[in-house]
Formats: structure tokens, C-alpha cells, sequence
């Protein structure tokens, strides 16, 4: 009896480590009811553990740990328990960047040139002059970045933030202002403009001066993986519905661009956070600036997508994000001064969009229907992400898989990303159903289409015909099996030498040197291809920086012996047009090669 009535109290007691909140809540609050209902939805289904603030009227309505922090030890998750934070990170970029304008050290419209290492922006090369403003925006023109994002081990980090940043330099595909596309690349390298306006590094100036003043005393930004901190969740795997596995290293990651997503944070201290963007701080910033924040938005066309390091939907800002083995959000609705945060030890679990939704985040925008339509036909095309990276392999053989088509319909209407659109404006569409307008096409002073745009935020970009998917992936096969033909040749040219070489009519050494110059060249390439396919982004850019000067001196030197084999096959009966053959193929090779970005 004694074991039984023992048993009900541990029960009622773990119960209520899970329903009893941290502050008091109304129980006839609609909000905390709603994030109620999701966390029992959703803890022990997709997510072993959880983490909820939520504010109204700019004070704590809630705040509360739900489930597990470490699902092997039981380890209850608590208003302190800390979690990776990904792309919430660049919130502190902002408030950083805003801060020293204030104390006079950064314009935040003057051209980032201004502050930065002159060898440093030789490197970047830009096309057009930017920003730091435009960098918190997203609004700076820069394409994707494939490698170095995250790493597994925190021996992979980089010693310094401008060697992050140099490591793989995105192009400018766009004017500034002109495209709106979200970049961690750019929200860092604000964060370094930052660091070389204090004349401090950036971590240690945002702690100074905007996580001390706000009482935020669990938030690192930039982790460094030494020691274990007693606090920190372990990140899981989702096996299954309401089955969890703790993921490798204890689901810890390490981001290349810290300040962009490396941070690592708990409720407790991002309800600080939440009550300085609703309620202000004049120890961090003026309320002036701090409505600056809120109200500069970018714009996609006709859709508003981005505040300075927050999205921006409909009415609410904020960020949602999922690093390898957790989930972040937090979403203010500032003119109802309401705000809510989800953190969670598994990544894409469904409790994550509660923030944005207390927040009424929404999609799409009102328009006056009318006008002049365009053409569907001069519409219709491929197209890829304004995310994505086109200058390695990797980023070209993503690419070619994820590029979406802009179909004309049987009905005279528009297939895009696999919704049904009718244009109800000019080149603005909505879901066929529905008059709210969540896809626009932009053109350029030609008619063309330049890029297309959504509600959402995301951005697309028309892509030649050989990017295509069906296109591509011919020419990475022919790249595939060109590689095989020189790697053979020069194997099967080499025994043949050593084979035939003391015969009186053998072939001289000259004809056989191209042939394994070739082949080496084809080695280097498929390493790369091998290395590209099998670990995508998670490989290094070093690896490929490296492996592609190689075979682009492999190439220089092969051209430069078929060249001596083609003036010695002049006296050579029957030779010229083999070394012809070859040569074509080798040219043919070496331009598909730097067409995929395997060699420089």
C-alpha cells in the first residue's frame, strides 16, 4: 500500500513539473490556453522538451519548461535551461549595430568601407557599394552560402570572424535594394562592422553594452565548446512519433557564422529580450531607436519581408529557425505589445510556429485587382532560390535539384512551388480561391522577368538553360564520364609504354604524358564530385578551395603536354588525330569543369 501511495505522489509531482507554470496564468487567458493545448500536443510527440514565454501587455504572462531536457537522464526542462537559439542571433547584430550609432561610432547609411580593413574589402569584392543598414536588412544583394555554416565539432571553428567571412565570399547577384533575399552571410558581416567600429570584438562589445544592461546572464554568443554547461539541453533525434534518440555530441553544433546563428540562449533570458522590444531600455538603447528597429522595413515589391535582423509578417516580426538538432522562435506583435518564444531540443517541431501565430503573423497582402495583365506564357520559365549559391560544385549540383517551374495551366492560370495562382494585377498573383495576393513577378526595363517574389519573404531568380535541371544533369554526366575516359586512357597509355617501350616502332613517352596529366586531373575532379555528393554544405570550402587550384593546374599542365604531343605527332604517322581526338575531349572537360566549379 505504502509502495502504491508512494508511487501516486511521484506521479502527481513529475505531472506537475509539466502544468504547473513558472509565473501565474489566468486560466481564462485565450493565449495561454492556445499555447497550452500546442505544448500537450506537441511535447512527447515531436519534440522531447520545450521551453514558452509568452507576454502580454509587455509583462510575463508565462513562462514555463515542459518535458525533457535529456530524455535519457529525465532532466526536467526549466526556465534557465539553455538552448542553441540559431538565427535569433542576429537580433543582438541589430541591437549591437544600433547601439554604436547611437554612441556615434557607426552611420548606419554610410558604405561598410568606411570601417572595414582595406585588404579585407579587396577580398570581398564587391559590385556595388553597401551598407550596414542594408546588411541587417537582407537587402545587400548577396547570394547564398553553401559551406562552413555549421560545424560538428568545435575544433572546426574559425579562429576569428573575418576568416569566417573570407572563407566563402557569396556573390553580389543584385543591386542593394533592389532584391530583398535573407543572408546569414550579410547579418555577419554587419556583426563585423560592428567590431571594427568599437575596436572590440563583437561578443565581447555586445555583452558589455546590450546583454549586461538588459540582466541576460545565460546567453553566449559565440559557444566555444569547452567544459559542459550544466544547463544545456541535449539535442534529439525524432525516431519516430512520441520517439526520441540523443543525437551525436549531444546534438551540439557550432555555427561558422556565429553571429548569425551560433548563439546559445534560454527563456528566462530571452523574456528580457522580448520586454526590451516591446517596453524599451534606455540603459540599451533610446526609444527612439528601438522604434526605428520595428518600423524599417524592406520590401519585395509589394511585400514588406524584413525589419533589421527580424522577419517581418504582416503585422508581426520575428524569427523562426531550427539549427541541427534544435528549434528557436520568437514573434512580437508590437501594436497589440504582445510577444512569444518556443525553444526546443529537437529541430522543425510544430510548436515552433506558435510564436508567430499568437503574434497573428500572416502571409500575403491586400491589392486593388485590376489593370493590365501579362502574359502567362512570358512568365512561365525555371527558376532557383535567391539562397542558393552558384559558384562550387555543391551549391551548382543543389541547384540543379532544386530548381521550381512557373507552369501555364490547361485553365489559363499559374503553377508556381505547387500552388494554383490566378493574377488578379499585374504580375501579382494569389491562390486560385482566394484574393489576398502571396506571389509577385518582378520585371526589368526590358519586360523580362528579373525575379519573383513571395509573401513569404523568399526570392527567385530565372536560370539559363544550362542550370536547368534536364540540361545539367547531362552535362554532369558527359563531365562524369569524360573523367573515365581520360582516367582509362591514362592507365591503359602507361601500361602500354612500359609494355612496348624497348619494341623498335613504340609510341615516345611524349604521347603518354598528356594522357596521365589527364587522368590525374580526373581524379582530382571526381574526389571533389565524391566529396560534394556525399557530405554537400558539411564539407569545407578549404577542401574544395584547394582540390579545385589543383586540378586547374592539372588542366594548365595537360594542355600544355598535348601541345607537345600535337608538334610531335607532325613527323608521327598516323598519331596527329588521335592527339586531336583527345584534345577536343580534354577541352571539352576542362570547360565543363569550370562550368560546375571544380576547378577555379
Amino acid at each position: 500500500m505504502k509502495k502504491t501511495v508512494s508511487f501516486f505522489v511521484a506521479f502527481l509531482l513529475l505531472l506537475s513539473a509539466f502544468l504547473i507554470p513558472v509565473c501565474a496564468v489566468s486560466p481564462n487567458d485565450p493565449i495561454i490556453a492556445t499555447v497550452q493545448s500546442a505544448v500537450a500536443a506537441q511535447v512527447g510527440t515531436d519534440t522531447p522538451g520545450a521551453a514558452v514565454v509568452v507576454l502580454e501587455n509587455g509583462e510575463i504572462a508565462m513562462m514555463e519548461g515542459f518535458g525533457y531536457a535529456d530524455i535519457e537522464s529525465r532532466t526536467l526542462v526549466v526556465p534557465d535551461t539553455v538552448f542553441e537559439i540559431g538565427d535569433l542571433s542576429a537580433i543582438f547584430v541589430t541591437l549591437a549595430a544600433y547601439r554604436l550609432a547611437e554612441e556615434g561610432q557607426l552611420s548606419l547609411q554610410a558604405s561598410i568601407d568606411t570601417y572595414l580593413p582595406g585588404d579585407f574589402m579587396q577580398k570581398l569584392d564587391l559590385a556595388h557599394p553597401v551598407t550596414t543598414e542594408q546588411l541587417l536588412l537582407s537587402s545587400a544583394g548577396f547570394e547564398g552560402r553553401t559551406f562552413d555554416l555549421i560545424f560538428q565539432k568545435p575544433s572546426h571553428r574559425f579562429d576569428s570572424l573575418k576568416e569566417a567571412l573570407l572563407a566563402q565570399v557569396p556573390k553580389q547577384i543584385a543591386q542593394p535594394g533592389t532584391l530583398c533575399s535573407y543572408s546569414p552571410f550579410g547579418l555577419a558581416l554587419a556583426a563585423y562592422v560592428v567590431e571594427c567600429a568599437a575596436d572590440l570584438p563583437y561578443a565581447e562589445y555586445v555583452q558589455e553594452k546590450i546583454l549586461n544592461p538588459l540582466e541576460i546572464t545565460d546567453t553566449v554568443l559565440d559557444p566555444d565548446g569547452e567544459g559542459s554547461n550544466h544547463k544545456m539541453a541535449k539535442g534529439h533525434i525524432v525516431l519516430d512519433e512520441g520517439n526520441f534518440a540523443l543525437a551525436g555530441r549531444q546534438g551540439r553544433s557550432y555555427a561558422g557564422l556565429y553571429p548569425a546563428s551560433g548563439a546559445l540562449s534560454t527563456a528566462a533570458d530571452l523574456s528580457a529580450l522580448l520586454s526590451f522590444l516591446l517596453k524599451g531600455n534606455a540603459a540599451v538603447l533610446s526609444d527612439a531607436s528601438r522604434q526605428i528597429i520595428l518600423q524599417t522595413v524592406s520590401k519585395n515589391g509589394i511585400f514588406s519581408s524584413f525589419a533589421p535582423g527580424l522577419f517581418v509578417r504582416g503585422s508581426a516580426l520575428g524569427v523562426t529557425d531550427s539549427t541541427t538538432h534544435f528549434g528557436a522562435s520568437l514573434w512580437i506583435a508590437p501594436a497589440r505589445n504582445i510577444g512569444a518564444v518556443v525553444l526546443t531540443n529537437a529541430a522543425n517541431s510544430e510548436l515552433l510556429s506558435v510564436p508567430a501565430a499568437l503574434c497573428g503573423a500572416s502571409s500575403g497582402i491586400a491589392v486593388e485587382a485590376g489593370g493590365t495583365m501579362l502574359d502567362l506564357e512570358t512568365l512561365a520559365g525555371t527558376y532557383a532560390t535567391a539562397q542558393g549559391e552558384g559558384n562550387s560544385f555543391v551549391g551548382r549540383f543543389m541547384r540543379k535539384n532544386a530548381c521550381v517551374q512557373a507552369e501555364v495551366t490547361d485553365g489559363g492560370e499559374l503553377l508556381f512551388l505547387g500552388k494554383t495562382m490566378h493574377q488578379i494585377a499585374p504580375g501579382i498573383f494569389a491562390e486560385v480561391g482566394k484574393d489576398v495576393a502571396t506571389l509577385q513577378f518582378l520585371l526589368d526595363e526590358e519586360g523580362e522577368v528579373r525575379a519573383v517574389v513571395t509573401a513569404d519573404g523568399e526570392a527567385y531568380l530565372p536560370v539559363s538553360f544550362f542550370e536547368q535541371r534536364i540540361p545539367a544533369t547531362i552535362l554532369f554526366y558527359a563531365v562524369l564520364l569524360l573523367c573515365l575516359w581520360f582516367l582509362l586512357g591514362g592507365a591503359f597509355s602507361l601500361m602500354r609504354y612500359f609494355a612496348w617501350r624497348y619494341e623498335p616502332h613504340a609510341e615516345s613517352f611524349v604521347f603518354t604524358l598528356p594522357l596521365l596529366f589527364a587522368a590525374l586531373m580526373s581524379i582530382c575532379a571526381l574526389l571533389q564530385i565524391l566529396v560534394g555528393i556525399r557530405y554537400g554544405g558539411g564539407a569545407f570550402s578549404s577542401f574544395f578551395d584547394a582540390m579545385s587550384v589543383i586540378t586547374l593546374l592539372c588542366s594548365i599542365g595537360t594542355i600544355g603536354c598535348f601541345l607537345l604531343a600535337f608538334l610531335a605527332s607532325i613527323t608521327k604517322r598516323g598519331m596527329t588525330a588521335r592527339v586531336a581526338r583527345n584534345a577536343t575531349l580534354l577541352v571539352v572537360l576542362v570547360l565543363l569543369l569550370h562550368f560546375f566549379g571544380l576547378s577555379v
